[in-house]
């Protein structure tokens, strides 16, 4: 069985709408729901601070953007949402590691860049986050590269221990 599904074994007993024997499987550990709950609040954060922004000649708009202190926080908020969704996003959800490694990248490669250049960071992240979202829609870090780094960690680990106690 992969390491990567664990089996609940505290799980509740079928009912008779679950029919079929087994065992309840979970697929994603807390810290990949932490991520994918993020992800949704991120975009929930978005979709309410960008559509009012959007059609800020509505009386509509006028009402909700002032529940978020005005057009210069909904437009904070929305920035800050969609800078957290897009180091998720082009990091990958799956394993908090591809957040981890990609945020510096994302906020760091930018501040080397020319003034000139700066200004286009706003499209270099849509872009990135195309590109990740068609060439590599698992994101950056993977599970199965945290699984394989992870083995070949240990197994360089567990030579070097060797060695240290045969030199013993």
């Amino acid at each position: 069985m992969p390491s990567s599904i664990a089996v609940d074994r505290r799980a509740a007993p079928r009912t008779q709408a679950h029919t079929g024997g087994g065992r309840y499987y979970r697929r994603f550990g807390p810290i990949e729901r932490v991520m994918h709950a993020l992800l949704m609040l991120t975009f929930i954060g978005c979709a309410l601070t960008g559509v009012p922004l959007l059609f800020a000649d509505h009386d509509w708009a006028g009402t909700l953007v002032a529940l978020m202190g005005g057009f210069r926080g909904a437009a904070l908020i929305h920035r800050i949402c969609a800078a957290i969704m897009t180091v998720i996003f082009v990091g990958g959800y799956a394993t908090q590691w591809g957040s981890l490694v990609v945020a510096p990248i994302l906020y760091g490669v930018p501040m080397l860049l020319p003034s000139a250049v700066q200004a286009w960071r706003i499209v270099i992240y849509g872009a990135a986050l195309i590109l990740v979202l068609v060439l590599k829609p698992e994101g950056f870090v993977t599970r199965r590269f945290v699984v394989k780094l992870e083995r070949t960690l240990s197994a360089r680990r567990r030579r070097r221990n060797t060695l240290l106690k045969e030199e013993l």
